[in-house]
């Protein structure tokens, strides 16, 4: 933990559990990895990472298409827990948005308790790819109503909330913020249409704004949530209504709610769960980019592993990073890529290599590696 931590961070100086960086001091306590101070909120590059394409030669034609149309007709659409945060650190489960406030330090014990009791009951149905829609949506919604009301009951302030999140082990994906930049080169945004805690959520991205491109991430990002609702002292009261769950997301997106979204434009949509690609069952588009992230090892023997390659055109396995989706927004838009990566062009062989039928292991370039741990 101390080296992940000098790898993201520096090398510090330590002083009876204190890690040093010039004058700022992060406690990390004996239980936990924990910060008390904001922290780099992206993770460095995972060089294990595997793509799967699974039918090359239709993916390849629809990137073409997009590229051809031009990014003025590109909308991007992404799921954030596990889809745009990594799943595992330092090979422990990483935190999503919820798992952030179940802080008992901060937010309580109480509250800690009930989220655990709701995910041991609620955890696996969401994750089960053999649940009908009907059944999933029903059990996700007493989930997410329960976990919601727990939250208001607890009364957690939008300082609480920061500080969980610097306290958490959420870490957002390698490459999210050369992601952002490219969408703001090109004026496309990336609609975030996430059942997660909103709260949590802008306060990644303020840090990784705060880190790495303050403007870029301000007018990138645009957040398809469940409001919470303050007082006048900040604290949670209440949020608004429907909210959103992960089987209901395609609810919340079409062209009336969205009148910028062209009929007849294209989209990226990336999600970590086959209900992700429901987010643009109400669009009428010409061509879908559908991106999944299946954060395991490549098994082509389980469910999941067939699963995921036969619903997303490409998918991203063993908790991978967001340069592929970074270096195909830059394809797309004629953008300069990074000279380490594969160049996405329909006429090199490396495009070809690239999207061939089996799997393919796209190790980051050492050099890249290097270049993000100093």
């Amino acid at each position: 933990r101390d080296r992940y931590q000098r790898r993201v961070h520096g090398d510090f100086k330590f002083r009876e559990g204190e890690h040093r960086r010039m004058s700022s001091y992060r406690r990390i306590s004996s239980k936990s990895f924990h910060f008390d101070m904001p922290r780099g909120i992206e993770a460095i590059a995972n060089a294990g990472d595997v793509i799967f394409i699974k039918n090359a030669a239709a993916t390849k034609a629809k990137i073409e298409a997009i590229k051809k149309d031009g990014p003025g007709k590109l909308y991007v659409f992404a799921d954030f827990d596990f889809t745009l945060t990594r799943r595992t650190i330092l090979e422990g489960p990483a935190d999503n948005s919820f798992k952030t406030i179940e802080n008992p330090e901060i937010i309580g014990k109480e509250f800690e308790e009930g989220c655990k009791v709701s995910r041991a009951k609620y955890g696996p149905i969401e994750s089960d790819v053999t649940i009908s829609k009907e059944e999933k949506t029903k059990y996700m919604t007493e989930w997410w109503t329960s976990t919601l009301k727990l939250m208001v009951a607890t009364r957690i302030s939008k300082e609480m909330i920061r500080k969980a999140v610097s306290q958490s082990m959420l870490y957002m994906r390698y490459g999210i913020s050369d992601l952002i930049k490219a969408l703001h080169k090109l004026a496309l945004k990336l609609h975030v249409v996430s059942a997660g805690v909103r709260p949590v959520v802008k306060e990644c991205f303020y840090h990784l704004g705060k880190d790495k491109a303050t403007k870029e991430v301000k007018e990138t990002i645009e957040y398809c949530m469940t409001p919470e609702i303050y007082d006048e002292k900040k604290i949670i009261v209440g949020f608004s209504e429907p909210i959103i769950i992960t089987t209901n997301k395609h609810l919340f997106v079409s062209h009336e709610k969205y009148p910028n979204i062209a009929k007849g434009g294209n989209a990226i949509v990336m999600g970590d769960l086959v209900e992700d690609l429901q987010i643009i069952k109400n669009l009428e588009l010409a061509n879908v980019i559908s991106i999944g992230f299946l954060n395991a090892p490549p098994d082509p023997t389980s469910k999941d592993f067939d699963k995921y390659t036969t619903a997303f055109d490409i998918v991203i396995l063993n908790d991978g990073n967001l340069t592929h989706v970074a270096e195909l927004i830059k394809h797309i838009g004629n953008l300069p890529m990074d000279p380490s990566y594969p160049k996405l062009n329909a006429t090199s062989d490396n495009f070809a290599t690239f999207l061939k039928s089996q799997v393919q292991c796209l190790a980051i370039n050492a050099q890249r590696q290097q270049r993000s741990i100093s």
